[in-house]
């Protein structure tokens, strides 16, 4: 939960329940993923997906996978449900290449 102060009025999205996301529904990311190229504000990107897998023994809580266009930097952004309820938070998304193990 983020709290703050501001002059303006801002909605808050509801919380919804990531067990109830299943796998093949809709979701949608939002995020502010870091600039092509310096000197480049970030904006808001906001894409859409389904849910391909769920992990029943997931470590660090990340069970949740999802098929969606992520960019580096949108991490911590929420991933809505069909509904625009809050079902869980972008993060460790994969990466394009070789993919290294220790």
């Amino acid at each position: 939960m983020v709290q703050f102060q501001s002059r303006e009025q801002y909605p808050v999205a509801p919380r919804g329940e990531s067990e109830r996301a299943v796998v093949g529904s809709s979701i949608y990311v939002a995020g502010y993923p870091f600039p092509i190229a310096f000197g480049y504000e970030r904006k808001l990107k906001f894409t859409a997906g389904i849910i391909s897998s769920r992990l029943d023994r997931a470590s660090s809580s990340y069970g949740l996978r999802y098929q969606a266009v992520t960019r580096r930097g949108m991490s911590g952004g929420p991933v809505f449900d069909a509904d625009g309820r809050v079902v869980g938070i972008d993060a460790q998304g994969d990466t394009v290449g070789t993919i290294m193990s220790q």
